[in-house]
């Protein structure tokens, strides 16, 4: 289940209709004061998943160019740089603790796999390789892990995983059927994961769908509401 193309869960970028208003809608910034607008999705272009890093970077995903790519702005617009220009959509970024890396959900090897670049664009690397699609990546305070969902235990609905940052110690962390758990973060002292569950009940009038946030213990224990 394609987060990029087929997912009610995760939003398409072309359905997104978030614009991540100060730092424009065109192919390159203005030198005044970012210019504060309302979100409107009538549009030409789509700035989405905007993440800051602790120096005050911002990261990105936008269609001002082919597909969806990876753009880093000053938090104030200025110092625009497109990050990524692989084939494919990049998409859901988050920078790493110390600022150095990035890490984002991608389809350029043929699937949805998560994906690590550095912040000058160099050195990206495949951090999960799976038939299934594994999106919305973020990082463990101290960088050593990566917690993201994947649909990988059934093909269509997503759990929570984690895995360390060289590619070892896949850990899957829920299992909860029909039901999809989404957009997962860990707390700042790392003991905690947030996640988004999707709760699904089908009826004889058709599917039921309710949204909660739910907190784990960063094992995966004691889950709530």
């Amino acid at each position: 289940m394609s987060y990029l193309h087929r997912s009610p869960a995760r939003l398409n970028m072309a359905t997104f209709g978030l614009t991540f208003c100060m730092l424009g809608c065109g192919t390159t910034l203005a030198a005044d004061a970012p210019v504060r607008a309302s979100p409107t999705s009538v549009l030409p272009v789509h700035d989405a998943y905007p993440h800051v890093s602790h120096d005050g970077r911002v990261v990105f995903q936008s269609n001002r160019v082919s597909g969806s790519k990876l753009f880093v702005a000053q938090l104030d617009g200025s110092d625009l740089r497109q990050l990524t220009t692989a084939s494919g959509e990049d998409a859901t970024p988050k920078w790493s603790p110390d600022g150095a890396s990035v890490v984002f959900a991608s389809d350029r090897d043929g699937n949805e796999d998560v994906w690590i670049v550095k912040a000058d664009g160099t050195g990206a690397r495949n951090l999960t390789n799976n038939p299934a699609s594994d999106s919305h990546p973020s990082w463990s305070p101290d960088g050593r892990q990566v917690v993201f969902c994947s649909t990988r235990g059934d093909g269509e609905n997503d759990d929570i995983y984690t895995i360390n940052v060289d590619g070892s110690g896949l850990r899957r962390l829920t299992d909860n059927g029909l039901n999809w758990d989404t957009f997962p973060s860990f707390s700042p002292d790392g003991n905690k994961i947030l996640f988004r569950r999707l709760l699904r009940q089908r009826t004889n009038e058709g599917t039921l769908i309710n949204s909660e946030i739910m907190v784990m213990n960063s094992d995966g224990s004691v889950r709530s509401t």
